[in-house]
């Protein structure tokens, strides 16, 4: 005897197999017809070099009308296109020591360069005196053990600050 269960199971089953339009002589499978790209919107599956639905095939035709690469003229790594030639285009470097980048990364890494203070003979590091404070606006850090941290205006707040304040190590909070 079925089950309830069953039952709604076998009566669904029928239901739904009567609007699929596949059944067991017309199997759908890898090579059924609506499976391959046979030139209708229903297929995608590979079938004699063509991929994709007919939308797909038009579109692909229409990119490929634009793109300048080809079989005879494929992109790669060494293509002009794909190495810094003095153009926008090629960003990789052509040689051991070339450049890196279009021309216009060319050229304001040419200018950035040029406005840099720091160079081979000047070197930033964690005791340039650009990096230590020393009473100017530049160095940050920590000068000798005991020393001032911060630039000029830091150093500046913090002592304005400092003597505002109502606590120390006579008063200290909540004391008032």
């Amino acid at each position: 005897m079925a089950t309830q269960l069953e039952i709604i199971a076998n009566q669904q089953r029928i239901e739904h197999l009567a609007r699929n339009e596949y059944d067991p002589n017309d199997e759908y499978s890898s090579g059924h017809p609506n499976a391959l790209s046979t030139g209708d919107e229903e297929g995608k599956g590979e079938n004699e070099g063509q991929v994709g639905s007919l939308t797909d095939i038009n579109t692909r035709k229409e990119s490929l009308v634009r793109n300048i690469y080809t079989e005879n003229n494929e992109y790669g790594s060494t293509h002009p296109n794909a190495l810094s030639t003095g153009d926008e285009k090629g960003k990789g470097q052509a040689q051991d020591m070339g450049q890196i980048g279009g021309l216009t990364d060319i050229n304001v890494r040419t200018d950035n360069t040029g406005r840099n203070l720091y160079g081979p003979n000047n070197e930033y590091n964690s005791v340039h005196p650009n990096a230590l404070s020393t009473g100017d606006e530049k160095g940050k850090g920590q000068l000798e053990d005991m020393g001032e941290v911060g630039g000029l205006t830091d150093i500046n707040t913090r002592t304005d600050n400092t003597g505002r304040n109502k606590f120390g190590p006579d008063k200290t909070y909540p004391d008032f």
